[in-house]
């Protein structure tokens, strides 16, 4: 359970830096900036090590959904996120099949 939440809390604080520039850019220090693309990949290779139960991914998967919804009703054009929360939609199916 404690395990989930460490994912949770690294993937708000991710999708705050790159889906929602919280951040604001190059502040931090650090020179490379992430894309959506590269923080999607990491995200489902996150959830492919992560442990196969479905309480522990459906959780992680709930929380993405809403990150993404968030970034997305916040109004930037850029982000197109709806086929993103689909793939989270279907990963919950097939999690939950399992």
């Amino acid at each position: 359970m404690c395990v989930s939440r460490l994912h949770i809390l690294n993937e708000v604080e991710e999708s705050m830096s790159v889906l929602m520039d919280f951040l604001g850019g190059d502040d931090q220090g650090s020179n490379v900036k992430i894309t959506v693309q590269d923080l999607m990949d990491h995200w489902q290779t996150r959830l492919k090590m992560m442990q196969s139960s479905f309480k522990i991914q459906e959780q992680v998967l709930t929380m993405r959904r809403t990150l993404m919804t968030l970034a997305q009703d916040r109004g930037d054009p850029s982000l197109d996120l709806e086929t993103e929360i689909g793939h989270s939609w279907l990963s919950s199916a097939k999690t939950a099949q399992k």
